[in-house]
């Protein structure tokens, strides 16, 4: 049986994108334009093509989870979204405690 390489999920500032190959970031849309989004998540920007999703109900300072494929560029590198998770209402705040919890204690947060 073959299994597809799971979405990594990495802080921005941690992509390589030579070892990276499928991520998935959580950050706020800080710019929207034709096929990109730039997104934000406190340790830096990055790029997030969307060429062939539909992005119509999301907008800038959005928050969303981006699941997608990460590629160089001549700027250091941008991700191609397969799929984009508005996580509108999410106290954010209260995510990273939980995660830091989790972390404290040995737990896998993976989510």
């Amino acid at each position: 049986m073959k299994f597809t390489q799971r979405y990594v999920p990495k802080k921005i500032a941690e992509i390589v994108p030579e070892e990276d190959t499928r991520v998935r970031i959580t950050g706020t849309v800080i710019d929207k334009s034709d096929g990109i989004l730039l997104v934000d998540d406190g340790s830096g920007t990055v790029k997030v093509s969307i060429q062939s999703l539909e992005t119509e109900n999301i907008q800038t300072n959005s928050l969303i989870r981006v699941f997608g494929i990460v590629y160089q560029t001549a700027d250091g590198f941008e991700i191609l979204a397969n799929v984009i998770q508005r996580l509108d209402g999410l106290d954010l705040n209260l995510f990273k405690k939980v995660k830091e919890l989790y972390n404290k204690w040995g737990c896998e947060f993976d989510v």
